[in-house]
């Protein structure tokens, strides 16, 4: 039985290698993408919040004009005074990390299916989708990407608080909601997910998952409405 059980993630381990190896030579000729006059050269080369020295006012500037989207900026201005507007920088970025999505897209799928064949088809679903390609080969679509990695890190903490109901993975859904919420507006959906999430394995709703939905309610409104004062 035991080497069953170690034939299966042998399996699905180089299942995950092969899917992974895949999506980068897919998506490899992203890298040789140039910046679009459209929405890029607005955040980046016409950005007068890109043209900072890396310090604290400088975050806190971006955020103060693009709260909703201001992790991204940071991401950018980061690259920006290190590497200067290099879009083979910034795509390989963009690419990375829907790798890295890919990877937390099939441990979320098995943690809720309990399948690994299930959670596999679902990753490459991902991982090739046509709609993906917008999101790695368009540079500012950087939000998607920096959204969808922290949601899907809120979500798998989540349910891990849902196991072993331990207070680190509570910190944890807080902490990468937050992040979710500086990267795209649409991560005011995340408390409703978990809140779905623990309904679809537990086929009930608890104080507790309740409890955690209006701290996230608190920090996301807070973001997208009301700023930091200057």
């Amino acid at each position: 039985m035991q080497f069953l059980n170690s034939k299966g993630k042998y399996f699905t381990t180089s299942v995950l290698i092969i899917l992974i190896i895949s999506t980068f030579l897919l998506f490899f000729n992203t890298l040789s993408g140039s910046l679009l006059n459209w929405d890029d050269t607005t955040y980046l080369t016409n950005n007068k919040l890109m043209n900072q020295n890396l310090s604290f006012s400088s975050f806190h500037a971006i955020y103060q004009a693009e709260h909703h989207i201001s992790l991204v900026l940071s991401s950018f201005l980061i690259q920006t005074r290190w590497f200067g507007i290099d879009p083979f920088g910034m795509h390989m970025f963009n690419l990375f990390f829907h790798l890295f999505n890919v990877l937390l897209v099939y441990v979320l799928s098995k943690k809720l299916l309990k399948n690994d064949f299930y959670a596999l088809f679902i990753a490459i679903l991902f991982a090739i989708h046509p709609m993906r390609s917008e999101t790695v080969g368009w540079i500012i679509q950087r939000k998607d990407i920096l959204y969808s990695f922290f949601f899907l890190l809120s979500s798998i903490s989540f349910l891990n608080f849902l196991k072993n109901k331990k207070i680190l993975p509570l910190i944890f859904v807080l902490f990468f909601g937050i992040l979710a919420s500086l990267s795209k507006v649409q991560a005011l959906a995340l408390p409703f997910v978990l809140i779905i999430l623990e309904y679809f394995l537990d086929k009930k709703i608890t104080i507790k998952s309740l409890a955690l939905f209006f701290p996230l309610i608190f920090f996301q409104t807070n973001i997208f409405f009301n700023p930091l004062e200057t």
